[in-house]
């Protein structure tokens, strides 16, 4: 009975038209040990359904750590509103098994296939997915490129007695192989995260820990220096510095220099944005500016913005928000037109065309970063923006 129930609900789920009172029966249900077998027979069967759109290309293992990260993050800040169709249904959702069934359900394997033109059609067929890979390289001090993507899991290379690895859960680490490394020049490694890629996560020989969001590059010593520990960004990352009191840690980021000895920080550099934004959230840093004497230090939950070799600090910002890219959404907050679609075009690696008079418009609010580039467009019809599509360019109109 439970059977027929479930898959009942399962489909009206699916489909949009489940109402509250099933949609609380259905979350009973899916606390019961079967229900995992249920929702395997269901969406077994979906792959037949030809009401039911289901994405041929898949990743189920990517979409599984997807899952994770979500429970994760929605753990610690809660589920909130997003642009996407029925955010009722979602608000109303109080445990891990409902949130696991919806994303799998509804952003993994279902979406409901309305009747349409052949126009409408050929448009939702060229829609544009999300990253569903990471597609980083990684250059050596030789000027070999590893790509990493279809690199094997385990040790990749060894440069001055130190390990390469590729972890299994996709992360790049750096192991001191405990032999003395030749007293030869630095070696250094470039890793190269291009715009449409995941977020890549590294650990450097010092146990320092970066995250490196799309369109963004690092370049670093395999071995860290006696004296200091420096890298070099491009786009944007986020750091978890390992604390070392006797060797300061420092980023180069465009004309920025950011020295610290350990704390948890967000850099964002990116060439195309007006301001190099550096977000303190743990420990303290200090920020220099080549040319400029002095240094501004920082204290959690400060940022120093950098604009034409200016600096000023704003106090109390939203650190959750400007790290939000790291935990697999976007958070817009007081945001012009501009510098949305900025992010959009780096994470889905797109061209953005601006015609005639640009609207002065405003956005505010979060969207999970895993939604096809037609849903993430919401955003802009929400605020009556006039735009389309063509291929991987989207046009802005009056």
């Amino acid at each position: 009975m439970i059977n027929s129930n479930l898959e009942e609900l399962l489909q009206k789920f699916a489909t949009g038209k489940i109402n509250p009172a099933e949609l609380a029966e259905l979350q009973r249900l899916m606390m019961d040990d079967a229900a995992m077998d249920v929702l395997d027979a269901f969406l077994q069967k979906a792959y037949q359904d030809p009401s039911l759109a289901v994405k041929n290309d898949f990743d189920k293992q990517q979409a599984f750590k997807t899952i994770g990260r979500r429970l994760r993050s929605s753990s610690k800040r809660g589920v909130r509103p997003s642009f996407i169709r029925k955010r009722m249904i979602y608000a109303a959702l109080g445990t891990a098994a409902m949130l696991l069934l919806g994303w799998i359900v509804l952003y993994f394997f279902l979406q409901p296939q309305p009747v349409q033109s052949n126009k409408e059609a050929v448009a939702v067929s060229g829609d544009i997915y999300a990253p569903q890979a990471n597609r980083a390289t990684v250059t050596m001090s030789d000027g070999t490129v590893m790509y990493l993507d279809s690199a094997g899991n385990g040790q990749l290379a060894t440069q001055a007695a130190t390990r390469l690895i590729k972890l299994a859960n996709g992360v790049i680490a750096y192991e001191m192989s405990g032999q003395k490394a030749p007293s030869t020049a630095p070696v250094y490694n470039t890793i190269n995260n291009p715009r449409g890629s995941r977020v890549i996560n590294i650990i450097l020989s010092d146990g320092s820990k970066i995250w490196l969001n799309a369109g963004s590059s690092i370049t670093y010593p395999v071995v860290f220096a006696d004296s200091e520990r420096q890298v070099q960004l491009k786009g944007e990352g986020y750091f978890e510095v390992a604390k070392n009191e006797h060797k300061k840690f420092i980023v180069t980021s465009a004309n920025t220099i950011t020295e610290v000895l350990g704390t948890h920080f967000n850099i964002n550099a990116y060439e195309d944005e007006r301001a190099i934004k550096i977000t303190l959230l743990e420990g303290r840093v200090a920020i220099g500016v080549p040319g400029v004497s002095g240094k501004t230090a920082l204290t959690p939950g400060m940022q120093a913005r950098v604009v034409n070799n200016t600096l000023r600090t704003l106090r109390n910002v939203d650190v959750r928000s400007e790290t939000a890219w790291k935990d697999g959404y976007f958070s817009f907050h007081n945001a012009d037109m501009k510098e949305v679609l900025r992010q959009l075009a780096r994470w889905y690696d797109l061209t953005v065309e601006y015609r005639g008079v640009i609207p002065d418009r405003e956005f505010e609010g979060e969207m999970q970063q895993d939604l096809m580039l037609s849903q993430a467009l919401k955003i802009l019809e929400k605020n009556k923006v006039n735009f389309k599509t063509e291929g991987k360019k989207i046009i802005i109109m009056p």
